[in-house]
């Protein structure tokens, strides 16, 4: 062949000079495209004219699967794929086409041709594990799945139920211990919710100034809100539980105090996944916050 001979890029019409040496080797065009230059152009028998004439005319490759066709093909002998309408029809190929080898064709598979016909070829089938890879996948699900339930745990259920418990507990403490008589659910539910409205802001800004002091994440805001309800009333719910089984007196103040302050402390380091440095300096911040708010409201209703 001359070095005239050319090939034409399906996709984008580009043409490209090629010579006989390059014959039955993969070319990839600037827009993508990988084409096959044909064997037949590495024949020397009468220059460009003499192969055009052995070959009929130009050819072109398989926007499918890389094989190299005829001018005039309609259809791809590969894989069936038909220029014309862009579907793939199985088992019919043209008289005029001539099969390239299964080295010189591109897979079918090939990311590139998939996004050039519009269509994306489906994932191989990936082969049944065995033995130790099947074990290894079941633990991994296994594992996945039991990290999921242990974090709705602590993120949902566990915080909904010890609100429920702290409310029940502080409610029903009103209800027995109040210096009022006749006290209703409605006016021992009042205390409670001042306590959630008074503390509840103050310790967010307390996890707010912890989070930037120690570098910590408490992760979504609803999720960091249900929890703070919980330690807010779950540790006061059960000292009220200690205090009503035991009864009213000085030893039961003080085993109640210490009862609630361990299950502060434990649920700050088991639902915010906190060690007993990183409790104990929210600890502290919360306080300070609080004794800060307090004197404030007190200065105010002084004056």
């Amino acid at each position: 062949m001359s070095d005239g001979s050319k090939i034409t890029c399906p996709s984008c019409g580009k043409s490209y000079a090629v010579r006989a040496e390059h014959a039955g080797r993969k070319v990839r065009c600037k827009c993508g495209t990988v084409m096959v230059v044909p064997s037949a152009l590495g024949n020397s028998g009468g220059g460009a004219g003499g192969n055009a004439a052995e070959t009929g005319g130009e050819r072109v490759s398989c926007p499918e699967c890389g094989a190299t066709l005829g001018a005039a093909a309609v259809l791809c002998v590969q894989c069936g794929y038909n220029l014309k309408t862009g579907a793939r029809v199985g088992g019919v190929a043209p008289a005029d086409s001539s099969p390239e080898s299964p080295q010189e064709s591109l897979p079918k598979s090939h990311p590139g041709s998939a996004r050039r016909s519009g269509r994306v070829s489906p994932a191989p089938a990936q082969p049944p594990k065995v033995g130790h890879e099947a074990r290894r996948a079941e633990l991994e699900s296994a594992d996945q799945e039991a990290q999921f339930r242990h974090a709705r745990m602590v993120d949902v259920y566990a915080p909904i139920g010890l609100i429920v418990i702290g409310v029940v507990s502080l409610v029903v403490q009103e209800l027995k211990f109040s210096d009022t008589p006749d006290t209703s659910l409605l006016q021992a539910l009042i205390p409670v919710a001042a306590r959630v409205v008074l503390c509840l802001p103050l310790m967010v800004v307390a996890l707010l100034l912890t989070a930037r002091i120690l570098s910590l994440s408490f992760g979504s805001i609803p999720t960091a809100l249900l929890k703070l309800m919980a330690i807010l009333l779950a540790p006061a719910g059960f000292a009220a539980i200690l205090a009503f089984v035991t009864g009213p007196g000085l030893l039961t103040l003080l085993w109640a105090f210490i009862l609630e302050i361990a299950v502060y402390y434990g649920l700050l380091m088991w639902m915010f996944d906190l060690d007993f440095f990183e409790a104990f300096v929210t600890s502290i911040v919360i306080y300070v916050i609080n004794m800060a708010a307090g004197m404030v409201v007190l200065g105010v209703l002084l004056h």
